[in-house]
Parts: structure tokens; C-alpha cells; sequence
């Protein structure tokens, strides 16, 4: 600017101008109902820090921290569910991302049975039906003694001709990615 005596004034401004936002993390999640669930994080490359989460659609039992933590409750619904995932920035900039979340039923064991055999004789129980959960099963046998195990194949606890006489209690834990049921 120039005045009326050509006296000149200047202002250096600096402007500064971020790359548009993306939201990183995945966009499907797999929990277990009866599970609380905290696996999944989410962050912001460009924008204008800080950032502040959302999550739009509001299925009872899910939510996303302001700092992009994703939590789905012991008490979320089975199904498939359609989230979207929402961050603003500072500046007041958006950016979106859709996000798909499968809760699974809990795992449920039935089937199998008592068994009774004689020493030097295999022998197995009756075949176990495992529902629910996610992803692939772990199994652990409790207090078994020796020669007695779990064939995942076959859904069955084996006993081995060589196993000691005696009367076990021998318990099935099954697990899956996020629970265990015994």
C-alpha cells in the first residue's frame, strides 16, 4: 500500500496449505459378540492437526475414541454392520471413510460325550460341533493325562491304548482371534 506521500508498507503472510485428508486403517473388522473389541486404530495422513473421530451411523454398541480408536462392546449385535468413519480437522476439512464390522456369534461347543474304555484300548468320544467366533480355532486340552488328546480333524478327544486306568475330567478350551470358551 502507498500513501499520499508514496510512503510504501508491507505484511509478509504466510500461507500454508495441507495435503486433503485420508483416513488409514482398514475398512472391515471382525469381532465376537461377548468379546469387548479395541483392535483397531485409525489415523489421518494431511489435513490440520488435531483431528477429532466420528462414527455416523451409530449402531448401538460400536464407537470410535476422538482419537480414532475403534470400540465395539461386549453387548454389539451379531451381523454385518455399515459404519462411517469421519474425521475433521482443525481447519474444519473432512474427510470419510466406509467401514464394514462383522460380529460373530460367540463360540458354543456341543456334542461330544463321556467315555468309558479299558486299559490298552483306543478309543475317542463322540464328535463335538464348534459354532462361532472368528478366525481359526486353537484347541487346548485340560488336566489330560498322557495319551489322551485332541484330534481337530475328527472333533473328537482321543484316548490312546496306552493311557493310564483312572478316571479324568478333562476339559475342551477352544479359542478363537478374540475369546476363549472352555
Amino acid at each position: 500500500a502507498t500513501d499520499s506521500l508514496g510512503a510504501v508498507a508491507t505484511f509478509v503472510v504466510t500461507i500454508t496449505i495441507n495435503q486433503s485428508m485420508t483416513i488409514i486403517g482398514s475398512s472391515s473388522v471382525q469381532a465376537t459378540r461377548g468379546v469387548p473389541y479395541s483392535g483397531s486404530s485409525y489415523t489421518v495422513n494431511g489435513g490440520t492437526s488435531p483431528y477429532n473421530f466420528t462414527l455416523t451411523a451409530g449402531t448401538p454398541g460400536i464407537s470410535i475414541t476422538t482419537g480414532g480408536q475403534l470400540l465395539i462392546s461386549a453387548l454389539g449385535v451379531n451381523g454385518t454392520h455399515y459404519e462411517t468413519i469421519t474425521v475433521t480437522d482443525s481447519a474444519g476439512a473432512t474427510a470419510q471413510l466406509a467401514l464394514t464390522i462383522k460380529i460373530n456369534d460367540s463360540i458354543t461347543i456341543s456334542g461330544g460325550s463321556d467315555e468309558t474304555t479299558t486299559f490298552r484300548r483306543a478309543d475317542s468320544t463322540s464328535a463335538f460341533t464348534i459354532l462361532g467366533g472368528t478366525g481359526a480355532y486353537t484347541y487346548t486340552l485340560l488336566n489330560a493325562p498322557t495319551g489322551v488328546t485332541y484330534d481337530a480333524t475328527e472333533s473328537r478327544i482321543v484316548i490312546a491304548s496306552t493311557t493310564a486306568a483312572g478316571v479324568y475330567t478333562v476339559t475342551l478350551r477352544v479359542s478363537d482371534y478374540f475369546s476363549i470358551l472352555t
